[in-house]
């Protein structure tokens, strides 16, 4: 009687930043989804209460002011498309940037636009939130 012999398992070592990274990334791609979906609350869950979001306008708000439009109807994302992200992690803390392509309305003013933008994700009682979105318009720029 021969008995067939397995071969080894190999067992793949999973780089910690690698997976903090990628969580990152997949919430990121969650609030992208809600945002375009005009899932709000959803996408208040993601920000930080502490998140300084600047527009790519020079505009600064706070959490609520994000929202308040958004939640009213005044300011609308139909679709936003994340190309050439790089993502860093330090801890507790990761840095994401990148440039995105906008198709928003506001004020019932249809615009498309592309961004270069910076966020930092940080984890909040066990859970990762955005505290800072920084943007700047980069429409020549590919």
């Amino acid at each position: 009687m021969v008995l067939a012999q397995s071969a080894p398992k190999k067992t793949t070592a999973v780089d910690p930043k690698q997976a903090i990274e990628d969580e990152v990334r997949a919430v990121e791609s969650k609030r992208v989804a809600f945002l375009t979906t005009g899932r709000i609350d959803s996408v208040a869950a993601i920000l930080s209460d502490d998140l300084t979001h600047t527009h790519a306008g020079g505009a600064t708000q706070t959490k609520e002011e994000l929202l308040a439009p958004l939640r009213s109807g005044e300011v609308g994302y139909q679709s936003m498309k994340h190309e050439d992200v790089q993502v860093r992690s330090y801890g507790d803390a990761v840095m994401m940037r990148g440039y995105t392509n906008v198709n928003v309305t506001a004020k019932g003013v249809p615009a498309a636009i592309r961004i270069r933008f910076t966020t930092i994700y940080a984890k909040e009682k066990g859970q990762w939130k955005m505290v800072v979105w920084q943007s700047t318009r980069a429409d020549a720029v590919k």
